[in-house]
């Protein structure tokens, strides 16, 4: 868990407080639909979304449909190295 007030970063776990990086912006979430093909041990993304809400209606779409092995990835998008670098 962590507190934010503007760069300095109040935190739980590891070093106490931290400061952020010059610029830091928040990440992004993504949510993407990806279908699971067990035979060649591979992932497909049938789509991208930035609610949950929306990637679930679309598996209940394409499931009905008659898809199957449907899930939810979830992905955090960060607009700079330094802010992945931060955030791990």
């Amino acid at each position: 868990m962590h507190i934010r007030l503007g760069r300095l970063v109040l935190r739980t776990y590891r070093s106490y407080v931290m400061w952020l990086p010059s610029g830091y912006k928040e990440p992004s979430i993504v949510y993407l639909v990806e279908t699971h093909d067990e035979e060649e041990g591979r992932s497909y993304q049938l789509g991208g979304f930035t609610t949950e809400r929306e990637a679930q209606a679309c598996i209940r779409k394409l499931e009905s449909e008659g898809w199957t092995g449907l899930d939810t990835n979830i992905v955090t998008v960060h607009e700079r190295l330094t802010d992945w670098q931060w955030n791990r």
